[in-house]
This record gives structure tokens, sequence and C-alpha cells, in this order.
């Protein structure tokens, strides 16, 4: 997972400043960071290149909670009731909570899949630890198998042939 964002970092009342105005979808990077300035002149600014950032996955976000939106209310429709409707409404909020609820989920278990496949290796395969809670090439011999034991030992033919003809004249 990569580092975490200037913005995350800085003082939640300037975070929420730059939410609010990037929900309002008026101003634009320099005059965000403009605005940035004139409202919290003591406090640590982000870069352009960092707030364009947030506002891409910003408004990712919000696209995506519309929709969870937009298909709870379609549900609710489905099941015969109005979604302006008090129960209407509050089936609608119960469908989105969950959805969401069921979005995060995913994204935590894909995260957790994707470093598990990082510490697989290149190729996707483990080694006979990692299963274990051990650092790869921690088990020794034993996780390379008999043959690669043996041959390390010198015991069984794996050397080559160069090899062979220096042992035999010697």
């Amino acid at each position: 997972m990569g580092r975490k964002s200037s913005i995350d970092k800085l003082e939640p009342q300037v975070r929420s400043h730059i939410e609010r105005r990037l929900r309002e979808n008026r101003l634009t990077l320099d005059e965000l960071i403009e605005d940035l300035h004139e409202q919290f002149p003591s406090e640590q600014k982000p870069s352009r290149s960092a707030v364009g950032r947030y506002k891409v996955s910003f408004d990712e976000m919000s696209r995506r909670l519309r929709e969870q939106q937009a298909m709870a209310s379609l549900l609710v429709e489905e099941l015969g009731e109005n979604p302006d409707d008090k129960a209407g409404a509050l089936m609608v909020q119960s469908i989105t909570t969950l959805t969401t609820h069921a979005a995060l989920g995913a994204q935590i278990d894909e995260e957790t899949t994707r470093r598990r496949r990082a510490q697989a290796g290149p190729r996707g395969e483990g080694c006979a630890g990692c299963a274990q809670g051990q650092p790869r090439g921690a088990q020794g011999d034993r996780a390379r198998g008999p043959r690669g034991a043996a041959r390390r030992a010198g015991t069984t033919p794996g050397r080559n042939a160069r090899q062979r003809r220096y042992e035999r004249t010697a």
C-alpha cells in the first residue's frame, strides 16, 4: 500500500474545508489552493498535484456513493415502496449502508490479497514456510526438496560434465 497522502496528514479543519470546496465543485485547483492560503495562513499547504490527486480520488468516491444511492432507490421502488416516504427513505438508507460496508470490506480483502501476492514472489508461488509465517528462504534445504539438498551435498548426478571429467582425472 502506498504512503499516506499529504492531505490526510493535514489538520481536520483544513481537510474538511478542502472536501467542502470539492463538493461545491466551483473552484479550480489554483483557486482552491489560493482559498486555503486565505482561510488558513499559518497552516502547511498541500501541493497542487496533491490536491489534484485528492480531487480525483474524492470524485471517484462521490461517484460510487451516488451510484449506490441510485441503485438503492431503484431497489426500493421495485419492492413497491416510494423512496420519498419515510419508510422508503429508511430502506434506501439501510441498503446504502449495507452496500457501503460490503464495498469497504471487499476493498480491505483486496488489499490483503495484494499484500500476500507481493510476499509470494514474482511468479506467484509461495515457499513452504510462508503459510506458517516464516520469511522466504528461512526453511533451509527441507523446503527445496531432497534432491536440492543432495545435489548441494554432491551425492546425486546433478553436476555438469566438466566437473565429472575433472574428478575422473584427479
